[in-house]
């Protein structure tokens, strides 16, 4: 056999193993619509008979007030959307028999958008194949944004003129329901007004709590 053709047939068997390469590593990958949103961290998708729960992240219990507001979030960002479920291949389902997963919306991946929107937190629990994330919120912010105020966030950015709201004291013309919102971080003092006054003086809602 001519040299030529020793390289022909080594290339031939390199372009097989590395596609069988990737079917295996995205043997867990699967596509389908949002039907239901159950809590900020865990929604139904069609042709999984489980529940989906996102790889990685934890967001506030649907006791508290911003865990509602985080489900409404997560609603209207995927709820009747088609979404690529990348499933853990290490550690398919949770101890409640969910599966775990990273969901995908167009190529962008949710769970991490939930952290940098500074809705949850890093919940890593191996093993997995995947890397743990960074960012999001800590254990002193989560316990501090999971407290029930008794305000939440409304479909639409809208909500009652009850509760009291932050707004940057120097400077800003957004109002923000969590203190530790993202929307706060370059402001050097914070002050704590009625939503109401907020309102009045044309403030409106800080669009990373939308």
């Amino acid at each position: 056999m001519n040299t030529k053709k020793i390289f022909l047939l080594l290339l031939f068997i390199l372009i097989i193993s590395m596609g069988l390469n990737s079917v295996d590593a995205h043997k867990n990958e699967k596509t389908g619509y949002v039907t239901k949103v159950i809590d900020g961290d865990t929604i139904k998708v069609s042709g999984i008979s489980r529940n989906i729960r996102l790889w990685g992240v934890d967001t506030p219990e649907l006791k508290t007030a911003k865990g509602k507001s985080v489900k409404k979030v997560v609603e209207k960002k995927l709820l009747g959307k088609k979404v690529t479920l990348d499933v853990d291949n290490k550690k398919r389902t949770d101890k409640y028999g969910r599966v775990l997963a990273k969901v995908y919306l167009k190529g962008k991946d949710i769970n991490k958008w939930l952290l940098t929107k500074k809705y949850a937190r890093v919940m890593y629990i191996p093993p997995s194949e995947f890397n743990k994330y960074s960012g999001g919120l800590t254990k002193l912010q989560f316990d501090k944004f999971t407290k029930n105020t008794g305000t939440t966030i409304q479909k639409s950015g809208t909500s009652s003129n009850s509760g009291s709201v932050y707004i940057a004291t120097y400077s800003g013309t957004k109002y923000h329901f969590n203190k530790n919102c993202r929307g706060l971080s370059n402001s050097r003092s914070t002050t704590k007004i009625s939503l109401s006054t907020a309102k009045s003086r044309g403030y409106t809602l800080c669009g990373w709590e939308r």
